[in-house]
Protein backbone atom coordinates (compact mmCIF):
# COMPACT_ATOMS: atom_id res chain seq x y z
CA UNK A 1 0.00 0.00 0.00
CA UNK A 2 1.06 3.52 -0.95
CA UNK A 3 1.64 5.66 2.05
CA UNK A 4 0.84 9.40 1.51
CA UNK A 5 4.58 11.73 1.51
CA UNK A 6 6.74 8.70 1.78
CA UNK A 7 10.09 9.59 0.83
CA UNK A 8 11.63 8.43 -2.32
CA UNK A 9 14.01 6.05 -0.14
CA UNK A 10 11.04 4.70 1.22
CA UNK A 11 9.24 4.22 -2.94
CA UNK A 12 10.12 0.72 -4.04
CA UNK A 13 11.12 0.36 -8.00
CA UNK A 14 8.30 -1.84 -8.44
CA UNK A 15 6.08 0.52 -7.05
CA UNK A 16 6.77 3.18 -10.04
CA UNK A 17 6.05 0.52 -13.12
CA UNK A 18 2.38 0.77 -13.52
CA UNK A 19 0.64 -2.04 -15.36
CA UNK A 20 1.10 -2.69 -19.19
CA UNK A 21 -2.75 -1.05 -20.00
CA UNK A 22 -1.38 2.51 -18.41
CA UNK A 23 1.47 2.78 -20.13
CA UNK A 24 2.08 5.55 -22.48
CA UNK A 25 2.26 3.88 -25.85
CA UNK A 26 4.97 5.34 -28.43
CA UNK A 27 5.60 4.05 -31.88
CA UNK A 28 9.21 2.80 -33.59
CA UNK A 29 9.58 6.67 -34.41
CA UNK A 30 8.64 8.36 -31.06
CA UNK A 31 5.00 9.85 -32.01
CA UNK A 32 2.61 8.56 -29.53
CA UNK A 33 -0.24 6.76 -30.29
CA UNK A 34 -2.76 8.48 -28.13
CA UNK A 35 -4.98 5.58 -27.89
CA UNK A 36 -3.88 5.00 -23.67
CA UNK A 37 -3.03 8.62 -23.25
CA UNK A 38 -6.23 9.32 -20.82
CA UNK A 39 -5.33 6.10 -18.89
CA UNK A 40 -1.83 7.13 -18.69
CA UNK A 41 -1.93 10.72 -17.31
CA UNK A 42 -4.53 9.64 -14.79
CA UNK A 43 -2.64 6.89 -13.42
CA UNK A 44 0.15 9.72 -13.60
CA UNK A 45 -1.67 12.52 -11.95
CA UNK A 46 -3.13 9.57 -8.87
CA UNK A 47 -0.14 8.27 -8.29
CA UNK A 48 1.82 11.21 -7.05
CA UNK A 49 -1.09 12.67 -5.39
CA UNK A 50 -1.26 9.41 -3.56
CA UNK A 51 2.46 10.60 -2.62
CA UNK A 52 1.78 13.35 -1.82
CA UNK A 53 3.72 15.36 -4.89
CA UNK A 54 1.30 16.41 -7.32
CA UNK A 55 2.42 19.80 -6.97
CA UNK A 56 5.78 18.73 -8.59
CA UNK A 57 3.25 18.29 -11.85
CA UNK A 58 3.19 22.20 -11.99
CA UNK A 59 6.10 23.32 -10.39
CA UNK A 60 8.81 24.30 -12.65
CA UNK A 61 10.63 24.73 -9.74
CA UNK A 62 11.02 24.62 -6.02
CA UNK A 63 9.93 27.04 -3.65
CA UNK A 64 12.06 30.37 -3.52
CA UNK A 65 11.82 29.92 0.50
CA UNK A 66 13.08 26.51 0.72
CA UNK A 67 16.15 25.79 2.91
CA UNK A 68 19.28 24.10 1.82
CA UNK A 69 18.28 20.48 2.90
CA UNK A 70 14.21 21.05 2.15
CA UNK A 71 15.58 22.09 -1.50
CA UNK A 72 17.83 18.77 -2.18
CA UNK A 73 14.48 16.78 -0.84
CA UNK A 74 12.37 19.07 -3.44
CA UNK A 75 15.14 18.05 -6.03
CA UNK A 76 15.16 14.56 -4.81
CA UNK A 77 10.98 14.23 -4.94
CA UNK A 78 11.03 15.74 -8.73
CA UNK A 79 13.66 13.22 -9.75
CA UNK A 80 11.06 10.63 -8.27
CA UNK A 81 8.32 11.82 -10.51
CA UNK A 82 10.22 13.01 -13.38
CA UNK A 83 11.35 8.89 -13.15
CA UNK A 84 7.45 8.03 -13.24
CA UNK A 85 6.33 9.21 -15.77
CA UNK A 86 9.84 8.08 -18.16
CA UNK A 87 9.29 5.12 -16.77
CA UNK A 88 5.56 4.18 -17.89
CA UNK A 89 6.66 5.32 -21.44
CA UNK A 90 6.32 1.96 -24.01
CA UNK A 91 8.40 2.26 -27.19
CA UNK A 92 11.07 4.65 -28.72
CA UNK A 93 11.15 7.57 -26.80
CA UNK A 94 10.57 10.93 -28.94
CA UNK A 95 13.89 12.82 -29.70
CA UNK A 96 12.00 16.04 -27.54
CA UNK A 97 11.60 14.18 -24.62
CA UNK A 98 15.65 12.98 -24.74
CA UNK A 99 16.16 16.89 -25.00
CA UNK A 100 14.01 17.85 -22.05
CA UNK A 101 15.14 15.02 -19.71
CA UNK A 102 19.25 15.97 -20.96
CA UNK A 103 18.65 19.11 -19.88
CA UNK A 104 17.90 18.07 -16.70
CA UNK A 105 14.73 19.39 -16.98
CA UNK A 106 11.80 19.50 -13.65
CA UNK A 107 9.54 16.85 -13.87
CA UNK A 108 6.66 19.61 -14.41
CA UNK A 109 8.37 20.46 -17.88
CA UNK A 110 8.26 16.75 -19.19
CA UNK A 111 4.73 16.75 -17.92
CA UNK A 112 3.55 19.84 -19.72
CA UNK A 113 5.01 18.69 -22.59
CA UNK A 114 3.39 15.75 -22.60
CA UNK A 115 0.06 17.06 -21.77
CA UNK A 116 0.50 19.47 -25.04
CA UNK A 117 1.35 16.90 -27.62
CA UNK A 118 -1.73 14.91 -26.60
CA UNK A 119 -4.10 17.25 -26.02
CA UNK A 120 -4.62 18.94 -29.35
CA UNK A 121 -8.05 17.01 -29.52
CA UNK A 122 -9.44 18.08 -26.39
CA UNK A 123 -9.44 22.32 -26.85
CA UNK A 124 -11.37 24.36 -28.93
CA UNK A 125 -8.54 26.65 -30.06
CA UNK A 126 -6.00 23.05 -30.85
CA UNK A 127 -9.42 21.47 -32.77
CA UNK A 128 -9.31 25.01 -34.71
CA UNK A 129 -5.84 24.77 -35.11
CA UNK A 130 -5.94 20.89 -36.55
CA UNK A 131 -8.91 21.67 -38.65
CA UNK A 132 -6.46 24.23 -40.75
CA UNK A 133 -3.84 21.86 -40.48
CA UNK A 134 -6.13 19.43 -42.21
CA UNK A 135 -7.92 22.12 -44.46
CA UNK A 136 -3.99 22.73 -45.65
CA UNK A 137 -3.25 19.50 -46.30
CA UNK A 138 -6.17 19.04 -48.55
CA UNK A 139 -5.40 22.32 -50.27
CA UNK A 140 -1.79 21.14 -50.61
CA UNK A 141 -2.73 18.15 -52.28
CA UNK A 142 -5.59 18.95 -54.27
CA UNK A 143 -3.11 21.58 -56.17
CA UNK A 144 -0.78 19.32 -56.88
CA UNK A 145 -3.10 16.93 -58.75
CA UNK A 146 -3.95 20.00 -59.99
CA UNK A 147 -0.31 20.88 -61.16
CA UNK A 148 0.04 17.31 -62.61
CA UNK A 149 -2.82 17.60 -64.36
CA UNK A 150 -1.51 20.94 -65.94
CA UNK A 151 1.60 19.19 -67.11
CA UNK A 152 -0.13 16.25 -67.98
CA UNK A 153 -2.09 18.43 -70.49
CA UNK A 154 1.14 20.51 -71.85
CA UNK A 155 2.63 17.64 -72.57
CA UNK A 156 -0.45 16.68 -74.58
CA UNK A 157 -0.03 20.06 -76.38
CA UNK A 158 3.14 19.59 -76.90
CA UNK A 159 2.86 16.21 -78.37
CA UNK A 160 -0.24 17.45 -80.98
CA UNK A 161 2.48 20.54 -82.05
CA UNK A 162 4.64 18.04 -82.78
CA UNK A 163 2.36 16.22 -85.20
CA UNK A 164 1.20 19.07 -86.65
CA UNK A 165 4.59 20.26 -87.82
CA UNK A 166 5.24 16.54 -89.38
Amino acid sequence: MISPRTTPAETTFSELLFPERLLLDFDDVGFGRGANWDAYRVAIETFLRLKGLEAHLNADGPPVDLNISEKRLWEVEDDLCASVIKLNIKGKFPVWLKRLEAGRSPAASLWKELCRRHSVVYTAGDARQAQRLDSDIINTVVGSFLALGMIGCLGVTIRLLARERR
